[in-house]
């Protein structure tokens, strides 16, 4: 076999798996593009209150646990979603990044799914999504019956919250007590942290990350 006809062959086959994957990631974004649509009917589009800022509102759901926001981001800049998952006692940590140039407005959801033999977190972007296993049904029985319990810092659903692309935004975190109201143990993170979302443009993540290396 010449040289020639293995490049062939190499260039068909990269070819081949690009175009898999393309269809693969499409398939996957199908799902998330229709809840987004059908959230925007449901709530109306998000106006634009200054456009070189990003911009963020909390949605109303029927449960305390599916938390949902909208938001809106300056022309031609991406947003990353950083998320911190430990409700469980394991813990699940990922990030998701969208530069979707014909869409300036997202909807980022969190919901948690008790009814499951294992307590499942799920965090949907038009990025994309993940899920995340998190303890037994015990632990799910406990966190649903204490819910209230949990001290949940999160922006407004009253007014959209702006920042600028050089700063990121602490979406929501939720800690929990030592022990519940009965005495259970809880089954958490450090410090209760059971979760954590900061989103910003990546730039702003980057500068971060630079400063704590500096540091060290």
């Amino acid at each position: 076999m010449t040289v020639q006809r293995i490049l062939k062959l190499g260039l068909t086959l990269a070819f081949v798996v690009g175009v898999v994957m393309f269809c693969l990631a499409k398939r996957e974004q199908q799902p998330i593009k229709a809840e987004y649509d059908r959230l925007t009917a449901k709530f109306g589009e998000m106006p634009a209150i200054a456009p070189d800022r990003y911009q963020v509102l909390r949605l109303p759901t029927n449960e305390p646990w599916d938390l949902m926001w909208r938001f809106r981001r300056p022309e031609n800049t991406g947003i990353l979603i950083e998320d911190y998952i430990a409700f469980g006692g394991g813990s699940c940590s990922g990030s998701l990044y969208s530069n979707d140039n014909n869409r300036d407005a997202s909807i980022v959801r969190f919901h948690i799914d008790f009814d499951r033999p294992q307590m499942r977190c799920f965090f949907k972007f038009d990025g994309g999504a993940s899920t995340c296993g998190s303890g037994d049904k015990k632990t799910a029985d406990a966190f649903r019956e204490h819910w209230d319990e949990l001290k949940i810092e999160t922006v407004s659903s009253s007014h959209a919250v702006d920042f600028s692309p050089d700063e990121i935004l602490e979406l929501v975190r939720i800690t929990a007590p030592a022990k519940f109201a009965d005495g259970s143990s809880v089954r958490s993170g450090k410090d209760g942290l059971c979760l954590l979302v900061r989103v910003g443009a990546q730039a702003a993540f980057d500068q971060e990350k630079a400063a704590a290396e500096k540091q060290r």
